[in-house]
């Protein structure tokens, strides 16, 4: 019993420390950067998923319960290229690595923790991490170099989807609030 309550504690201070990390982040920043502008970047483009082959880009790596409708309790790893168009052959502007996790027991629903990795063009270099749930509205949770302290939001469509190969690609339409 005494374990139980000693863990509790514990878990309301880390979650309390997270808290406060979470909320104190902009305010911090705009305090020791009071010149930082907040600007506004509009981003498009197309992320392309793999899953067969000899070089996928999507990986199950955790198979869950045998319940290949919904995917419950599996967990898949993704490396994608990220292109400005949606042709393969358009300019590779980076990598959408993370993972996608089956949460829904009763339907195909799978949260995705993304990083977007920019290799290329005008933010090379920078990181805008998102959040979702399969093919709908994403979050930004945060960022990297031009992306400092990023949050915003954004849509994806599924653009087209290859039955015998597996390709799919995703159109996505980001606005990215940012210093």
């Amino acid at each position: 019993m005494a374990s139980s309550a000693s863990s509790l504690v514990n878990s309301t201070i880390l979650i309390s420390i997270l808290l406060c990390a979470m909320t104190g982040n902009s305010m911090a920043t705009k305090s020791y950067h009071p010149k930082m502008e907040e600007k506004m970047t509009h981003l498009h483009f197309y992320m392309h998923y793999n899953f067969i082959g000899s070089n996928p880009t999507a990986i199950r790596v955790v198979e869950g319960p045998k319940n290949e409708t919904t995917l419950f309790g599996s967990i898949l790893v993704m490396d994608n290229p990220v292109t400005a168009g949606p042709e393969m052959e358009t300019e590779l502007i980076g990598r959408a690595q993370g993972f996608e996790v089956g949460v829904s027991k009763d339907n195909f629903n799978l949260l995705n923790i993304v990083n977007l990795v920019f290799t290329g063009g005008k933010y090379k270099g920078s990181t805008v991490t998102v959040q979702y749930r399969t093919r709908s509205e994403l979050w930004i949770v945060g960022g990297t170099g031009k992306f400092r302290v990023a949050r915003g939001y954004g849509m994806l469509k599924t653009y087209s989807v290859n039955q015998t190969t597996r390709d799919v690609i995703v159109e996505i339409d980001a606005f990215v609030l940012h210093y």
